[in-house]
């Protein structure tokens, strides 16, 4: 231990500190694009749960007015 001079130390904590700095912007950075994806993720669930849920909602008229569904053309429903 008494090698090294006090500059050497210096050094040496400073390139520790750096390291660990920069390891953590890393961790942010990884964290970040993860949470971007989950949140990608999220919104394209919620487009298609509302696309779904306005198709059922179109089905359900068109199913009151008699008129055949967009899934099966040839089926006309009756309520009488």
């Amino acid at each position: 231990m008494g090698w090294f001079s006090n500059e050497d130390k210096r050094k040496q904590v400073a390139q520790n500190e750096a390291k660990a700095q920069k390891k953590k912007r890393e961790q942010e950075t990884k964290l970040q694009k993860k949470v971007r994806e989950t949140e990608m993720k999220r919104k394209t669930l919620e487009r298609q749960n509302r696309k779904l849920k306005e198709k059922q909602r179109q089905e359900k008229i068109a199913a009151k007015k008699g008129i055949a569904s967009r899934r099966n053309p040839k089926e006309r429903r009756t309520w009488w």
